[in-house]
C-alpha cells in the first residue's frame, strides 16, 4: 500500500502565504474557459519570457523541409495544412480553413475519440466544413476546447477529426506522417486528460477531498510581529505524474506521441489544471515539478545540440515503445501510424533505418523483445489481422518490454560477443508511400546464423501453483531462478498449443562476468513459404515469431550435429544457389526467445 499524500494550501493573501511558509493554493471547485485561460495565459507568458528552450518546437529546421529563418519560433510557426478558425467569443459558427503556407500561432487538441465517430470531416462534408458549421453541433470535448481557444485569444485550433479528411486514405496518411510538425509547432496543446471520449466536458465539478483548517503563526525573519494565518490540509490523489497516469487520456495510444511531441501541454484533469513545458511544470495548486519524461525522450532539438548518441537514442526509443504498448487503440491497424510522428523525429535526429516499429541499427539484439507479464498490463497476443511481421513488437496487442536482454547484458558486465545473428537484408513494403512510418503490407528480414532443430518434453512445460492448480506454463512463467525461463508472445501458445518440435535460432552469444556462456535465441516454428540454408550452422530464414523463451529447464533432444538435425525438417521444394547450396522452402514463425546455455 502506498503512503498517504497530503496537500497544504492557503489563500494568496494569507500571512502564511505572504511569508512563504505555505506555497500551496486552493483549487476552485469548478472551472470554465475564462478561469482556465487566466491560468494558461499566466503560465504561457512566463514560459515565453523565461524558457528559451520552449520557444523552439521539438522539431527544427533539421527535421522538416520548412525554411529555417523564423519558422522555428512559436510566434511565426508554419501552420498545418488545415485548421479550425474559431471566430469571436460570441460567434455561433466556425469554419475549416486551408492555410496554404500561412504562419502564425495555433492550439492543438489531444483527446480521446471514443468509439463514436460522429461529426468528422469527410469527402462529402469537406466543402460544408469550409463554408462553416455550428459550434453547438460539435461533440462536447471539442466544443469546450474551441471555447478555451477563444478565451486564450488564439485564432486557430487543430483537431484531427475536423482537419483530416477521414475517409480519404491519402490525406489521412499524409497528415499522420506529419504529427511531429503539427504538435511540435503548436504554441499550446490542450490535453483533455479527464475525458474518456469526446462527449465529456472539460469543465465540471472538481474532486474536492475532505479537509481540515488549522490556524498557525507565520514565520518571519523581520522585526514585524508574526501574524496568524489559516491553512487547509487535505488528502490528495498524488503528484502530477500520478494524476496524469491515472487520467483516461493516458490510456490511449495516439495521445502518447501528441504529448511527447508538444512543447507546451495544458493538462485539464479532474483535480486541477497542470502546465507542462520543456523546462518546468506547474499546478493550479501552486505545485511545481521538473521537466518530465516528455522533454527528455529524444534530447534537445537538433540544431541546438550535437547529433545525439545513437545507443542512447535507441534505448530511449525502447522506453517509448514499452510505454506505448501499454496503451489502447480503437483501430488496431493504427499500431504503426499512431507512432509515426515520433518515428519520423527519431529518424531525422539519427539517420537510422526504420523497420516496422524497429530500427536496422538495433539489430539483431532488437529482435529480443518480450511481452510484459505483470498483472497491471494487458496480456500479449497476436493482432487479429496481420499488420506487422512477427519479429516486430508491433505484431502484438498488449504490453511489451524491448530492453530485457540488453539490460541483463549490461548488468552482467559481459565480455566480447562471441557470435551474433547476421542480418543479411530487410525489405519493407508500405501500404501508402505518403507515410514511410505508417502501415506496412509486407516486411521481410533475412538472417544468417546458427539454427538447430529441437524437441521438447511436454511434462517439462507443466507447472503446479501453490493453490494446487496445474497446466501448461503460463505467459511469462520462469521455470528456474536466475537466467532462465519462458515468455510466450501469444495467449494461444500459453494455453499449451506449443509444437512438439521447432527450430532454435542463435541471436547472441557472449561470456558473462562470471566467465559463463550467456546466449540468446529465438525459437521459431515453420510455416509455408521461405528459404532455409542447408549449410551447416547457417541459415537464411524468413520467419514469423510466436514467442520469446528463456532457456531454463526446458529439455531438448537434438542430433549430434546440425546436419543430422536438419534431415528431420519437413521436406519441401528445393533450389540451388550460386554457391551450390541447397535450400528448402520453409518459413518460420517465432515461438520463443531463449536465454541460457548455448546449443552445441
Amino acid at each position: 500500500m502506498n503512503p498517504a499524500s497530503f496537500s497544504i494550501r492557503t489563500e494568496p493573501s494569507d500571512p502564511l502565504a505572504l511569508s512563504g511558509d505555505v506555497v500551496g493554493r486552493p483549487v476552485a471547485a469548478n472551472s470554465d474557459p475564462a478561469y482556465c485561460s487566466d491560468w494558461i495565459t499566466k503560465w504561457l507568458s512566463r514560459c515565453e519570457k523565461e524558457h528559451p528552450r520552449c520557444q523552439r518546437p521539438i522539431i527544427t529546421s533539421r527535421t522538416t523541409n520548412i525554411e529555417p529563418h523564423k519558422s522555428e519560433y512559436s510566434d511565426d510557426a508554419p501552420l498545418p495544412p488545415r485548421l479550425i478558425e474559431v471566430g469571436s467569443s460570441t460567434s455561433k459558427t466556425l469554419s475549416l480553413r486551408e492555410t496554404r503556407g500561412m504562419r502564425g500561432r495555433y492550439c492543438a487538441l489531444s483527446y480521446s475519440w471514443g468509439r463514436s465517430k460522429s461529426f468528422k470531416t469527410s469527402k462529402a462534408t469537406y466543402q460544408e466544413r469550409l463554408r462553416g458549421f455550428a459550434l453547438d453541433d460539435l461533440p462536447t470535448t471539442i466544443r469546450d476546447a474551441i471555447r478555451l481557444t477563444r478565451a486564450l485569444q488564439f485564432q486557430f485550433i487543430w483537431v484531427d477529426a475536423l482537419c483530416i479528411v477521414q475517409d480519404d486514405k491519402l490525406d489521412w496518411a499524409e497528415n499522420s506522417a506529419i504529427m511531429d510538425q503539427i504538435y511540435g509547432f503548436a504554441t499550446i496543446t490542450i490535453a483533455a486528460s479527464l475525458c474518456d471520449d469526446k462527449w465529456h466536458s472539460l469543465y465540471r465539478k472538481r474532486n474536492q477531498p475532505q479537509s481540515i483548517r488549522i490556524s498557525s503563526l507565520s514565520n518571519t525573519k523581520s522585526r514585524i510581529k508574526p501574524e496568524r494565518g489559516v491553512m487547509t490540509i487535505s488528502r490528495r490523489d498524488g503528484v502530477f505524474s500520478d494524476i496524469f497516469m491515472a487520467a483516461p487520456l493516458a490510456s490511449r495510444a495516439w495521445t502518447l506521441q501528441e504529448w511527447l511531441l508538444s512543447r507546451r501541454t495544458v493538462h485539464i484533469t479532474s483535480e486541477q489544471i497542470f502546465w507542462e513545458c520543456q523546462e518546468r511544470g506547474f499546478g493550479e495548486d501552486g505545485s511545481s515539478f521538473d521537466q518530465s519524461f516528455s522533454s527528455r525522450v529524444f534530447l534537445p532539438p537538433a540544431g541546438i545540440s550535437p547529433k545525439p548518441d545513437l545507443t542512447q537514442m535507441l534505448s530511449r526509443w525502447k522506453g517509448v515503445v514499452d510505454a506505448y504498448s501499454q496503451r489502447k487503440l480503437f483501430a488496431t491497424s493504427d499500431k504503426l501510424p499512431a507512432l509515426a510522428g515520433l518515428a519520423h523525429q527519431f529518424q531525422q535526429l539519427t539517420d537510422a533505418s526504420y523497420l516496422a516499429g524497429m530500427w536496422r541499427e538495433e539489430m539483431p539484439l532488437g529482435l529480443l523483445w518480450t511481452v510484459q507479464t505483470s498483472s497491471l498490463v494487458e496480456t500479449g497476443r497476436s493482432a487479429p489481422e496481420w499488420r506487422a511481421p512477427s519479429w516486430s513488437w508491433a505484431s502484438i496487442d498488449g504490453a511489451v518490454h524491448c530492453d530485457g536482454y540488453q539490460g541483463l547484458v549490461l548488468m552482467a558486465s559481459p565480455g566480447p560477443t562471441l557470435e551474433q545473428l547476421e542480418i543479411v537484408a530487410s525489405e519493407i513494403t508500405l501500404k501508402n508511400e505518403a507515410n514511410p512510418f505508417g502501415e506496412v503490407t509486407k516486411a521481410v528480414l533475412r538472417v544468417r546464423g546458427k539454427a538447430q532443430r529441437l524437441r521438447r518434453k511436454p511434462q517439462r512445460l507443466q507447472h503446479r501453483t501453490t493453490s494446487g492448480r496445474s497446466g501448461s506454463v503460463p505467459l511469462g512463467y520462469s521455470m528456474q531462478s536466475g537466467k532462465g525461463g519462458v515468455t510466450f508472445d501469444n495467449e494461444a501458445t500459453e494455453r499449451g498449443d506449443v509444437p512438439e518440435e521447432f527450430s532454435c535460432l542463435l541471436v547472441d552469444k557472449r561470456v558473462d562476468d562470471e566467465g559463463e556462456l550467456m546466449s540468446a535465441f529465438l525459437v521459431i516454428e515453420e510455416v509455408p513459404g521461405a528459404l532455409f540454408d542447408l549449410k551447416q550452422w547457417s541459415s537464411s530464414i524468413q520467419f514469423e515469431v510466436i514467442a520469446m523463451c528463456w532457456l531454463g529447464e526446458i529439455t531438448v533432444h537434438i542430433g549430434n550435429t546440425f546436419c543430422k538435425a536438419i534431415n528431420n525438417l519437413k521436406a519441401g521444394p528445393t533450389t540451388m544457389d550460386d554457391e551450390g547450396a541447397f535450400f528448402t522452402a520453409i518459413r518460420y514463425e517465432r515461438l520463443a526467445f531463449v536465454l541460457g546455455t548455448p546449443i552445441e
